[in-house]
């Protein structure tokens, strides 16, 4: 008997109808339904130990983040079972910086939804919870916090590398200044007590720790900043970075210890000491609790993990469990669908990744929980033979499964779903996936954080074998992809950015429309077919033979013939395309999706016809025979064409 896991059954709502102007001036109608809420859980972003009302070291503080909702705060008292819900003074979506301050409160730096991050404070003695305003006017993202025993918490930013400082005192903040005129992130921070300074890891593309010894006068920034050297390192990069118990930060890699005093490496003999945080130097454990400070109850107890209604707990005897709590959650917003065999439409939600189907004919969705290692979100689905073959971010993890057989995840030969693991060649987020003319599966891809090349790539089902092509135009990311089946050719589309962190390269001027052929494994034609355009978001195969691709930028579609490899046409789209959100249905039109509506082209790729409206529609697009799904949201949403 077929096993299933985690399944909810939601009834289709009743649809609200939409009227809108086509082209023409006719009228036409969408009738559109909210189905429900696929994923109902959220995610953790940070975490740290804290008091109860009366000071007892015995609570959890996690924060969750909600994708289409505001951030909450929850404290689990793992002593008691207590757990309380607090809602987020602000409306922003997450924050990855949380510790407790020397005062006894706990702080938070957000992922600014709207605008600059901001900094929350809570008290656990009165339950107040506010905001402190935002330290930067010019950052987005507040990753770590590094708090100090006489009440200042520094933090790095990301969007210029800063250093940010809160004054627990008085809750001051102050805007340091940069940390580095090239590099856009200040991912973690570390404070040393005995050298009164602060040291951070500078990414994407320069990686390098740099320090900053907390003046006893108020001097700039740039006179009191300094790039750490480390003796004996080789190569690029950095080590490893933690706070000890000793009061010092020490760096530990290929066999060396350096101890860093006022920003100068140390080498050392023996080895390194124990450090503040027992998972010290583990970068992954820090960086996802938001602090470097101990994760240890009043019982010598020790945090082990933290994720969405579960605390892991092991005890000073060695002895370990689990402590669960509830909360309520708007849900995972749902960040792709695209349809899958059978009808079946296929979806991912984003923090937590979660994949779902949903089956048009009975109504029901199921969530299957992860179908990977990657900690991002599934960025593409495709499926050949009846099987489903999926790609998620980061590194380009691949899965396959097939839905004919049981559920039963893992790495290993004979799992349904297998995770196959990262692509390799420094590839992270795949844009696109499909099925190829030749029976094989086809990746577009972008290169990981602070690189540059993107690769397109083939996956061939059975053998399981991946084959990369990195660089196929130099500098630039592979985001979307069309078939030919007629010609045989892979058809891609760029755009001029690397990964996260970088800036386009002086060569990379605009984006590009390439063609593939598998047979010779050789790029065969290119061309800029909407120039000064900076990438290229959607491609699709019209039923008419032409591929049809939109702009990063602007409306403009172009309309590009395959015989004659030329652009033979210009439409424009009621809005921006959204990524992936262009679609060939079974009438041979090709359908699309802008956050100002829907509509559709007709083969000849003359027209552009309105087809209606949904406020508040997001991402993710599939069309499946007369329906159009799409998230709202953590919301499952359909469009019934009239």
């Amino acid at each position: 008997m077929r096993q299933q896991p985690d399944i909810s059954r939601w009834a289709v709502g009743v649809g609200l109808v939409l009227t809108c102007t086509l082209s023409a001036g006719a009228q036409q109608t969408m009738a559109f339904e909210e189905i429900g809420v696929p994923v109902r859980v959220t995610g953790v972003l940070g975490w740290c130990v804290g008091p109860d009302a009366g000071g007892r070291m015995n609570c959890v503080y996690v924060s969750h983040n909600q994708s289409d909702g505001e951030l909450f705060l929850v404290r689990v008292n793992v002593e008691t079972g207590a757990v309380t819900q607090f809602a987020s003074p602000v409306f922003e979506e997450g924050a990855w910086a949380c510790c407790l301050g020397a005062d006894g409160r706990v702080y938070l730096g957000t992922i600014g939804s709207h605008g600059p991050s901001h900094v929350l404070r809570f008290d656990p003695a009165t339950d107040e919870f506010v905001d402190l305003g935002c330290p930067a006017e010019t950052e987005r993202y507040i990753w770590t916090f590094s708090p100090t025993s006489d009440g200042m918490i520094y933090g790095g930013t990301h969007g210029n590398a800063k250093l940010i400082e809160i004054d627990t005192a008085t809750g001051g903040l102050r805007d340091l200044g940069r940390l580095s005129e090239s590099e856009q992130y200040a991912r973690f921070t570390w404070y040393g007590e005995a050298d009164r300074t602060v040291y951070a890891l500078i990414m994407m593309v320069d990686r390098h720790i740099v320090a900053w010894s907390r003046p006893s006068g108020r001097r700039p920034l740039p006179e009191t900043t300094r790039r750490v050297e480390f003796p004996g390192w080789e190569g690029d990069g950095y080590p490893q970075v933690y706070e000890a118990i000793d009061g010092y930060v020490y760096a530990v890699g290929q066999g060396h210890v350096w101890r860093l005093d006022h920003g100068v490496a140390q080498p050392i003999e023996g080895e390194a000491p124990p450090g503040r945080n027992p998972y010290a130097p583990d970068l992954k454990r820090t960086f996802m609790s938001g602090s470097t400070q101990p994760p240890v109850l009043a019982d010598g107890s020790l945090i082990d993990g933290v994720e969405a209604g579960l605390i892991r707990i092991t005890g000073p005897d060695g002895t370990q469990r689990e402590v669960a709590y509830e909360y309520d959650c708007v849900g995972a917003a749902i960040y792709v669908v695209r349809p899958g065999p059978d009808g079946v439409l296929y979806g991912g939600s984003v923090s937590p990744l979660r994949v779902f189907t949903y089956d048009p004919r009975s109504g029901e969705i199921q969530d299957f929980g992860r179908p990977t290692q990657a900690t991002g979100e599934v960025y593409a689905f495709t499926h050949l033979d009846g099987v489903v073959y999926m790609a998620a971010y980061g590194s380009v993890c691949i899965t396959v499964y097939d839905p004919r057989e049981s559920w039963d995840f893992g790495t290993e030969p004979g799992s349904n779903p297998r995770d196959l693991g990262p692509l390799g060649e420094d590839q992270n987020r795949p844009h696109s996936m499909e099925a190829g003319p030749d029976g094989k599966i086809w990746i577009a891809s972008r290169p990981s954080y602070g690189n540059w090349g993107g690769a397109l790539s083939r996956l061939v089902p059975g053998s399981l074998e991946k084959t990369i092509w990195r660089d196929i135009v130099p500098d630039h990311s592979v985001i979307s992809l069309a078939m030919d089946p007629e010609r045989g050719l892979i058809w891609a589309g760029t755009d001029i950015g690397g990964g996260r962190g970088t800036r386009p390269k002086p060569t990379a001027i605009e984006a590009v429309l390439f063609a593939f052929d598998p047979a010779t494994e050789q790029k065969v034609f290119e061309c800029v077919p909407l120039p000064g355009e900076y990438g290229i978001m959607a491609l699709a195969m019209g039923g008419d033979g032409l591929i049809y691709g939109a702009a990063h930028e602007t409306p403009d579609i172009f309309v590009f013939d395959p015989a004659r490899r030329e652009v033979v046409g210009r439409l424009q789209a009621p809005g921006r395309v959204l990524m992936e959100a262009l679609q060939l249905g079974d009438d041979g039109c090709v359908y699309g999706m802008a956050r100002e509506g829907f509509f559709r082209i007709p083969p000849g790729g003359e027209t552009v016809e309105m087809l209606g409206s949904y406020p508040g529609a997001t991402r993710g697009f599939a069309v499946i025979g007369r329906d159009i799904y799409f998230g709202k949201g953590p919301t499952l949403v359909v469009g019934h064409l009239r």
